[in-house]
């Protein structure tokens, strides 16, 4: 994804669990093309909510307990947050 912009990345939790989120910004077609080949995610199974933004659950894989990715279509990002315990 070379064409990224304002990646930002956040680290929380213990030495029994982290956290990570995040967020970045790229044309619609990239993010949209992320989404489709991002592992743990259906791009056909997103939550829209009034806002526009559309959630998606991660199905959890390699020791991660819980995941969401939220895209934003009008503002073209992407926030995340990924945890494992």
């Amino acid at each position: 994804m070379g064409s990224n912009k304002d990646f930002q990345i956040k680290t929380s939790g213990s030495s029994f669990s982290r956290t990570f989120s995040g967020s970045f910004s790229a044309e619609r077609s990239i993010l949209e093309k992320w989404l489709q080949d991002s592992p743990g995610l259906n791009f056909n199974q997103g939550t829209r909510f009034k806002s526009g933004i559309i959630r998606y659950t991660i199905s959890p894989s390699d020791g991660a307990g819980f995941g969401t990715v939220d895209f934003d279509p009008k503002e073209n990002m992407i926030y995340f947050t990924i945890s494992w315990s």
